[in-house]
């Protein structure tokens, strides 16, 4: 479950990053002032605060699936794409499933214990 009690700096600029520590385990979060809702003008700093205060009610639901991401990189009104593969820059203590998508190709996904 993620650790409460850390807050993300809301003043970062575009270029910096900083560390933060869920459950004894070191994360990297970077872009934080990044808009990625223009419309409505929420930034990933404020989507990560999102996502951390619904983790106790999400992740029950999503512990033991494979997770495939649907990534906006420039935000929301730009052209996604799906991650299907987990990143080689993934860290090592991420839990992994290997899947059978079609004979003889396995994909490596990132897994919610």
């Amino acid at each position: 479950m993620l650790g409460v009690g850390y807050l993300l700096p809301m003043n970062q600029r575009e270029n910096e990053s900083t560390i933060v520590e869920v459950d004894a385990k070191s994360l990297r979060l970077t872009h934080l002032s990044k808009v990625m809702f223009p419309d409505d003008g929420f930034t990933k700093a404020e989507l990560l605060l999102y996502y951390q205060t619904i983790a106790p009610i999400l992740l029950p639901h999503l512990r033991g699936r494979p997770l495939t991401l649907k990534a906006f990189p420039h935000g929301v009104k730009e052209r996604p794409y799906y991650r299907r593969r987990l990143a080689s820059t993934a860290p090592t203590w991420l839990s992994r499933v290997a899947l059978d998508v079609t004979a003889g190709d396995k994909l490596a996904l990132p897994h919610f214990w």
